[in-house]
C-alpha cells in the first residue's frame, strides 16, 4: 500500500459535513453545494491541491490522508479539537 509523505502535493476532493446532524458544512462538489444551500458564486470547485505536511490542511484531514491508500476513497470522523474547535 502506497502512503503520502511530508511534502507530497495532493490533490483531494471532500464533502464535510456535521456529524450529529449530517449538514454539509464545506465541499469540493458544486452540485452538493448548490443543493446544501452553500453554493458560493466566487468559489472554485472541484479538486483542491495542497501539500502533505506543511500545516496547510486540516489537521484531523491530513491525519486520515497519513493512513489512507492513495486514489482510494475514504470516510473519516475528525473531533472538533483537530478541526475548527468546538462551535460554542
Amino acid at each position: 500500500m502506497v502512503h503520502v509523505k511530508k511534502g507530497d502535493l495532493v490533490r483531494m476532493e471532500y464533502t464535510g459535513r456535521i456529524a450529529s446532524t449530517g449538514q454539509v458544512f464545506d465541499t469540493t462538489d458544486e452540485s452538493l453545494a448548490r443543493q446544501a444551500g452553500i453554493f458560493e458564486q466566487a468559489a472554485s470547485y472541484g479538486p483542491k491541491l495542497a501539500v502533505f505536511g506543511a500545516n496547510t490542511i486540516v489537521k484531523g484531514i491530513e491525519e486520515a490522508i497519513a493512513v489512507s491508500q492513495i486514489g482510494k476513497g475514504e470516510e473519516f470522523l475528525i473531533s472538533a479539537d483537530k478541526a475548527f474547535g468546538s462551535k460554542r
